[in-house]
C-alpha cells in the first residue's frame, strides 16, 4: 500500500503510526471482529490463521523477517471483519496505524494517488503471474529429497490402484506392483525434472 511513497509522504504516514510491542503469543487481531488497525512489523514474525470448516488453517508468516507486507491492512478502510487471526510466532515490534489515521491520511491527494498507484501496481503484477505460462514463472527453490520421497509414495500408489481399477474391470487378477524399477525411477525424474525447468 505504502511501497510508492514519497519520502515525504513516508514521514507523514510514520507521524501517524504508533510503536508498540507484543509478546510471543499474543494476538494481533481475531478472525471476524471489526478491522481497526493495521501493523507494520519490524521485528519478530507474526502468523495468521484462519478456522474454517472445523479446521484451523495456517494461511501464511508475515514480519520483518518473511515478508514485505503490512498486517490486516486489506481489510481497514472500511473496518470489515478481519481475514484471520494474527498471531505472534515471537517477540514483536510493530508500528500500527489506525482506521480513523488511515482515512486522514486519504484526505491527501498525493498520498491517495501515490496508494492507489501502488495497488494497481499489485494488481498487475498478480494479473501477470495469471497470464505468464507456468514455464515461465518464477518459482520457488523445492526441496528435491522430499520431492522425491513424494514421488516414489506416489509411484506405488498408482501402480496399486490401476491394477486394482483393472481388476474391477475385467476381473483378471495383476501384479500390484508391477515393473517398478521401470515406473518408478521415471516418476521420480519427470515429477523432479519439471519442477528443475521451472527453475531455469
Amino acid at each position: 500500500m505504502f511501497g510508492t511513497l514519497s519520502e515525504a509522504n513516508l514521514r507523514r504516514v510514520a507521524r501517524r503510526m504508533r510503536r508498540v510491542e507484543f509478546s510471543k503469543g499474543d494476538v494481533l487481531m481475531h478472525q471476524g471482529e471489526s478491522q481497526e488497525h493495521m501493523y507494520v512489523v519490524t521485528s519478530g514474525t507474526v502468523r495468521r490463521e484462519r478456522y474454517e470448516y472445523g479446521r484451523i488453517h495456517d494461511t501464511e508468516t508475515l514480519g520483518a523477517t518473511h515478508s514485505l507486507n503490512t498486517v490486516g491492512a486489506l481489510h481497514l478502510l472500511r473496518c470489515e471483519p478481519t481475514y484471520a487471526t494474527a498471531r505472534c510466532e515471537s517477540p514483536i515490534v510493530a508500528y500500527r496505524l489506525s482506521t480513523d489515521d488511515l482515512d486522514a491520511l486519504l484526505n491527501s491527494p498525493s498520498i491517495a494517488k501515490e496508494v492507489v498507484f501502488a495497488l494497481t501496481r499489485e494488481i498487475k503484477r498478480q494479473s501477470m503471474q495469471l497470464r505468464t505460462p507456468l514455464l515461465d514463472q518464477h518459482s520457488l527453490q523445492f526441496p528435491i529429497v522430499p520431492t522425491s520421497i513424494a514421488a516414489a509414495i506416489e509411484s506405488f500408489y498408482r501402480s496399486m490402484l490401476n491394477s486394482w481399477l483393472n481388476y474391477r474391470l475385467t476381473g483378471q487378477a495383476a501384479a500390484l506392483f508391477p515393473n517398478m524399477h521401470v515406473q518408478l525411477p521415471t516418476r521420480v525424474v519427470y515429477i523432479n525434472g519439471f519442477k528443475i525447468l521451472r527453475q531455469v
